[in-house]
């Protein structure tokens, strides 16, 4: 089980950001909004302590996202005015306030989804936009190297503290922004704000996905085990953020139509 604990998260990360060399970082924040790091600590926390405290980990999980998705949304409207540093503060900051709160709310699985589902879709419409023309800009071995370790850290704290942390506690960390700092902070320090807005914007987008995933595990973990919901929440997580990617692509397919029957409007 360690073996796997140091190894299996890490890899995953790493064929994320080789991903996303070749196709940027939009791309890289999108399949960084799937469960890649809370999904197999999840996994990891069902193993070692149990379905009544993993289905409470997972419902907390759920409240979470509203706090992860906020902390993408913060950085984003700091990055415009401030360098990646008290960006990164003032994002931190937001997810430690909110998950507390969220935590103490004590609201059901349903509630939790709903709450953090419009304050996602919510943020998406008002994240900051830009005009400029963002270039690829591939993670270099640096990055990469940290992603991994960063994501083998997590899985090790949440893993080994879970019972001292409690399985609300335990639900929250699994899902705190590592990844999502990483991609954030290289993005705009080695590019500029305009790849870390990019690459925070897709990776709201993703939290759809992960916000399914859990809801999906969480209701369905008593009813018919754990492996088959865990299984059956994979599903719903790719079939969820193909759904997305099909609207998002309508969308824009839409916008260049109406700017091509309406010349006008290109300024």
């Amino acid at each position: 089980m360690l073996l796997l604990k140091l190894t299996l998260v890490p890899m995953i990360i790493g064929i994320i950001t080789i991903i996303g060399r070749h196709w940027g970082t939009k791309i890289a924040g999108l399949l960084s909004g799937f469960p890649v790091i809370a999904g197999p600590i999840t996994y990891f926390l069902y193993m070692e302590q149990g379905t009544v405290f993993t289905n409470a980990a997972t419902t907390a999980t759920v409240g979470a996202v509203a706090a992860l998705s906020s902390y993408c949304f913060v950085y984003a409207w700091l990055s415009q005015r401030f360098d990646w540093r008290l960006s990164v503060f003032g994002a931190f900051c937001t997810y430690f306030l909110l998950a507390v709160i969220f935590i103490r709310l004590h609201l059901s699985l349903t509630e939790y989804f709903f709450i953090s589902l419009s304050i996602v879709l919510a943020q998406i419409y008002w994240s900051p936009k830009h005009q400029e023309s963002v270039d690829l800009a591939p993670a270099s071995n640096a990055e990469v190297a940290i992603r991994m370790l960063c994501a083998a850290v997590l899985v090790m704290l949440v893993t080994y503290f879970a019972k001292a942390l409690g399985s609300q506690y335990s639900g929250v960390f699994a899902g705190f922004p590592i990844a999502t700092t990483v991609i954030a902070v290289f993005s705009h320090r080695n590019n500029s704000k305009y790849h870390a807005m990019d690459a925070l914007r897709s990776l709201k987008f993703g939290l759809i996905s992960f916000l399914c995933f859990f809801y999906s595990l969480s209701y369905f973990m008593h009813q018919i085990g754990f492996h088959k919901a865990f299984a059956i929440s994979i599903a719903v997580a790719i079939a969820s953020q193909l759904g997305i990617w099909l609207l998002k692509k309508m969308i824009t397919s839409f916008d260049s139509s109406a700017l091509m029957i309406n010349p006008k409007s290109i300024k």
